[in-house]
């Protein structure tokens, strides 16, 4: 299994425990977004949408699963963790993602300026 591929294999495995109603709908989309961060990071994020219901992202940073449920924002898409275990924070708009992480009451980003080709 190539290394892109074996980080896809976690991906799948967290989407059937955090999302399994929504993959059990055809009418819902999977989608993985890989995006091209500042400092030459990168951002793997997968995204389930169901055509109704909560939609989820699962991230991948540093080597940990980041199951994240999307809350209310007034412009964009924002994810927080499903988990209190994780001070994490996904901010989306478009082509265009942001990874925060909160420590000590401070948020920072800890992927910023990302981007995806599509």
């Amino acid at each position: 299994m190539t290394r892109p591929a074996a980080a896809l294999a976690p991906f799948l495995l967290a989407l059937s425990l955090i999302a399994g109603p929504a993959l059990a709908d055809p009418s819902g989309a999977v989608t993985h977004s890989l995006y091209s961060c500042a400092g030459n990071e990168t951002l793997d994020v997968v995204y389930v949408t169901p055509d109704s219901g909560d939609s989820y992202a699962v991230v991948l940073e540093e080597d940990e699963l980041l199951p994240m449920v999307q809350v209310r924002s007034a412009s964009g898409a924002v994810y927080e963790p499903v988990s209190r275990d994780y001070q994490y924070q996904l901010a989306t708009k478009g082509n265009e993602a942001t990874l925060y992480a909160t420590t000590d009451g401070k948020e920072e980003a800890v992927k910023s300026d990302c981007k995806t080709s599509g």
